[in-house]
């Protein structure tokens, strides 16, 4: 469409978020054909999200944890069918796990929380192009079962948080301007 932000298919306007669509287009800009291109990018990100959690895995219990972690994430039914279908979930899950390990590795163990949520808000930011409201809520959500909850809530008023979630409120207001009738409320998508 020329436009980087303007979702289509076969030169038509699509209500659509443009994060897999972005994957897409760059495996077609490398020479992959359209087959291969449409299911390439959630086998990779399926392929990602199994060496995230196997690194982090390894980290806490070992070769054994890592394996077993690679394995769930690569062999369970849902994964299987994500990636034969050319589906968004599998990009999502990425960034919304990419965005936590940043939360918890960054800001619980090293106490950078400036550092932590703005790693976070940037996973995040990329998780809302390609699922919308849907993304920001399946990250919040955990921090009401979180086990030490008055914790947790409390570092969600952080100075760095609000500072952080203002930059990324401009950057996905300014996108949703940008782009007429673009999606993001779930209810939306039907």
């Amino acid at each position: 469409s020329g436009s980087l932000w303007l979702t289509t298919a076969h030169g038509d306007p699509v209500r659509a978020f443009p994060g897999y669509a972005w994957l897409v287009a760059g495996c077609r800009s490398l020479g992959a054909p359209r087959e291969i291109a449409m299911r390439l990018p959630a086998v990779l990100c399926m392929g990602a999200l199994a060496a995230l959690c196997a690194s982090f895995a390894y980290r806490r219990a070992g070769t054994l944890a890592a394996t077993v972690a690679a394995a769930t994430v690569l062999f369970t039914p849902a994964a299987l069918r994500a990636c034969s279908r050319a589906q968004g979930e599998t990009l999502l899950a990425l960034l919304l796990y990419s965005a936590w390990i940043t939360w918890y590795s960054v800001g619980q163990c090293r106490k950078r929380w400036l550092l932590a949520w703005t790693g976070t808000m940037a996973f995040l930011i990329l998780a809302a192009f390609t699922a919308g409201a849907r993304a920001i809520i399946l990250f919040y959500l955990p921090f009401f079962f979180l086990r030490r909850p008055v914790k947790g809530r409390r570092r969600l008023l952080s100075p760095a948080h609000l500072a952080v979630l203002a930059v990324g409120t401009v950057i996905v207001v300014a996108w949703l301007r940008r782009v007429p009738d673009q999606i993001f409320l779930p209810w939306n998508e039907l």
